[in-house]
């Protein structure tokens, strides 16, 4: 993975979001979860947009780590930065803690999710 982003750094192409959304996605599928956060903070260094797509390949990438702590810290990080959550960030959220045990917690972004998806259902044109 880091072969063919410094091939394509070499070869003058610019990283976006979705290249690192690969990257972490990459290093969490391997286990290399020191790797996810060099690529965050490579991201950072970049001025890489972090939205809901990003911030769920992170989310994702603390669940693999099952580091439930720093998935929560980014859950939190993405509200403060007025990241949608999604479906995909809830559903991720959700089997992480409900393989803990955690069902206090899965029941909790349960409610929420419902709240946050229906409330974006309302924004959405209507089509007649």
């Amino acid at each position: 993975m880091e072969y063919t982003f410094e091939q394509m750094r070499a070869e003058g192409m610019r990283a976006d979001t979705k290249t690192f959304c690969c990257l972490i996605n990459g290093y969490a599928n391997a286990g290399l979860f020191h790797k996810v956060i060099s690529s965050v903070k490579l991201a950072g260094k970049y001025e890489i947009p972090e939205n809901t797509s990003f911030y769920n390949a992170v989310i994702y990438a603390c669940a693999k780590a099952e580091d439930l702590m720093e998935m929560d810290r980014v859950f939190k990080r993405m509200k403060n930065k007025h990241r949608q959550p999604d479906t995909k960030t809830y559903s991720i959220m959700i089997e992480a803690y409900g393989k803990q045990g955690m069902n206090d917690r899965v029941h909790y972004l349960e409610i929420e999710k419902k709240q946050v998806i229906d409330d974006a259902l309302w924004l959405l044109p209507l089509e007649i």
